[in-house]
């Protein structure tokens, strides 16, 4: 064989490579299965945090809201529907005597019923479901391992649940962050805010920046039911009734989120404070009264005295990355070879 044959012959399996790996990047890049969840991307890693003009009233959180990491998060928090399938497998793995959680696994929707099961009002299949800090995490868990029914898949995974104790001080062991490479998990308090106040193009083309509100404006949503022209259900403080998720497809944030406004308050998985006595807590409920909402719907957070408090959730994704480094080291390998034919 020639030295040109040669050539022909390393370029030809550069080729194969070079496609082989594309193939195998572009696998890899897919996000992991959606189990019925609606998810938005939300672009412009490594955008900036906010500025002191665009949280006037809570100075200190100036700089919140950068995240370096493109992601997913669900465009509306999870459903009781969703969760009901969860809620049947996990029930079985509670004590008998632990009505705390099983509280929190029924929410106000699920009722039990023989066979340690759960019925479900089909009017609440919609509504967004309410539960604790610990048992979201266990979804996570449950979500990463496929959804299996083994009691493992909702132990381990992003979050150990064996770190879930609590001292005699009232702090907590919790493990505070979600393991690496997880592919489910609670938002941290930053990629709650940017997706729902960071707008690229905030002040103009290309200008990115802050809204004081999650509906991609500086003035609160209007109170009251869609019907009525409302932008948000925190009108239900009278009423007590909730809506179906997504019913104000008009209040978007930036990047498609709805509900940011009403709905239930949102765990993140952001610890307040120092120590793990609880997480921070974003946006109002239909349990917020007037004129408090406008305070949790701006760029704003509350705190949780527990975490086995209830609120509402949404899950958050990484994109997993293309393999485009390696792609392009090969690439450049292949215009050398070639050059070297001429």
């Amino acid at each position: 064989m020639n030295t040109a044959q040669s050539i022909i012959r390393g370029l030809t399996l550069l080729a194969i490579a070079a496609g082989a790996l594309l193939a195998a990047g572009r696998a890899s890049a897919q996000p992991p299965p959606d189990y019925g969840h609606d998810f938005v991307t939300v672009g412009a890693p490594g955008n900036r945090g906010a500025n002191v003009d665009e949280v006037p009233w809570y100075p200190d959180r100036a700089g919140a809201g950068r995240v370096d990491y493109e992601y997913r998060i669900t465009r509306t928090e999870v459903t009781i529907g969703q969760w009901w399938e969860f809620a049947q497998i996990y029930q079985q793995y509670v004590a008998p005597d632990d009505n705390v959680t099983f509280g929190a696994l029924s929410g106000d929707w699920l009722r039990p019923a023989p066979g340690r099961r759960y019925t479900l009002d089909p009017g609440a299949v919609n509504f967004p479901v309410t539960t604790s800090w610990h048992l979201a995490a266990r979804y996570c868990n449950w979500l990463e391992n496929g959804r299996g029914t083994d009691q493992a898949s909702f132990e381990t995974g992003v979050y150990d649940t064996s770190t879930f104790t609590q001292n005699p001080d009232g702090t907590r062991n919790d493990q505070i962050a979600r393991n690496p490479g997880s592919r489910y998990f609670i938002p941290t308090h930053d990629e709650q805010l940017k997706a729902a106040y960071y707008d690229p193009h905030r002040y103009g083309d290309g200008q990115d920046g802050y809204w004081l509100f999650p509906n991609r404006s500086n003035t609160p949503p209007v109170l009251g039911p869609p019907s009525a022209g409302g932008q948000t259900n925190v009108w239900a403080v009278i009423t007590r009734a909730p809506l179906d998720a997504g019913s104000y497809p008009d209040m978007q944030s930036p990047w498609g989120l709805l509900d940011c406004s009403g709905g239930e308050t949102e765990w993140s998985e952001t610890v307040a404070g120092n120590v793990v006595r609880s997480r921070y807590r974003h946006g109002s409920s239909l349990y917020n009264g007037f004129p408090e909402y406008e305070t949790y719907d701006r760029f704003d957070f509350a705190r949780s005295a527990f975490p086995d408090e209830r609120s509402g959730f949404r899950i958050a994704s990484v994109i997993p990355s293309s393999g485009a480094g390696c792609l392009s080291v090969l690439t450049l390998l292949f215009m050398s070879a070639r050059r070297r034919t001429r």
